[in-house]
C-alpha cells in the first residue's frame, strides 16, 4: 500500500489556477515564451528537465514608460533575473533574493526577461507592469535635426498660445529619444516666450528656438 500511495503522488500534476505555466524549450533568446502585462507567469528551474538552468520570455511594451519586474522563487530555489533589449542587450539584473527590478525610461516595443538558476530546483513566478509617463507622447520620429530643412518634414506644427506635451530619454536596443523638434507658426514679428513644465527633472534639458528660413 506504501508503495502504490508513492505512485500516485509521483504521477499527481500540479494544478496552479490563475497562472500561465512556461512552455519549454524556452532556453534561449530565439524560444523565448510570450509573456503579457499585469499576468503571473510560472515556471520551473532545475526539475523537468533536470539541466533546465535558464527560461527566456518576450513581452511586447505598448508604450515607453517604467518597467518593473518581480519574481518569486520558492524556498530551496535561487537564481536571478536579467533583463534585455531587443537586440539582446542586457538593462539590468536582479538577485531572487531582491525579488524586484525597475528599468526606467524603456522605449515601447520588445524586451525580454531571463529567469536563471543559480542554485537548487523549484518553480518561480514572475510578473511584469508598466508606469507610464504623466505626459502623453509626441509623434516620432522627430529627432533629426536635418528638419531644419524643411518645414514638411516636422510632424507637429503648433500655433501661438497653444499647449503641448512631449517624451525625452526613453531607450531600447541602444536608440534613445535625445531631442524632439516641433514647428511653431507665428502670426506677426514680435518677441517670443516659451514656457515648460516637467513631470519627472530631466537633467540638461535644454530649449531652443530656432528660426526656420523660407
Amino acid at each position: 500500500m506504501q508503495a502504490l500511495a508513492n505512485s500516485i503522488f509521483a504521477i499527481a500534476p500540479v494544478v496552479c489556477f490563475g497562472v500561465r505555466r512556461d512552455a519549454e524549450p524556452n532556453n534561449s533568446f530565439a524560444e523565448a515564451n510570450p509573456l503579457p502585462l499585469n499576468t503571473s507567469q510560472a515556471g520551473t528551474l532545475f526539475l523537468n528537465p533536470a539541466s533546465d538552468t535558464q527560461d527566456w520570455y518576450e513581452l511586447t511594451l505598448p508604450a515607453i514608460g517604467n518597467v518593473t519586474f518581480t519574481a518569486s522563487y520558492q524556498a530551496g530555489l535561487s537564481g536571478f533575473i536579467y533583463i534585455h533589449n531587443s537586440a539582446g542587450g542586457q538593462l539590468g539584473f536582479a538577485s531572487s533574493a531582491t525579488g524586484t527590478l525597475t528599468i526606467n525610461c524603456t522605449a515601447a516595443g520588445t524586451i525580454y526577461v531571463r529567469a536563471t538558476r543559480n542554485g537548487g530546483s523549484g518553480t518561480y513566478t514572475l510578473s511584469v507592469t508598466l508606469n507610464q509617463p504623466q505626459f502623453s507622447a509626441d509623434i516620432e520620429p522627430n529627432g533629426d535635426n536635418n528638419v531644419l530643412l524643411s518645414s514638411e518634414s516636422i510632424l507637429q506644427t503648433f500655433q501661438e498660445n497653444q499647449a503641448w506635451t512631449g517624451q525625452l530619454g526613453h531607450t531600447n536596443a541602444g536608440v534613445s529619444d535625445v531631442q524632439d523638434w516641433f514647428y511653431i507658426v507665428s502670426p506677426e514679428d514680435g518677441n517670443v516666450t516659451r514656457q515648460s513644465s516637467q513631470a519627472v527633472r530631466l537633467p540638461g534639458l535644454f530649449i531652443s528656438i530656432k528660426r526656420m528660413e523660407p
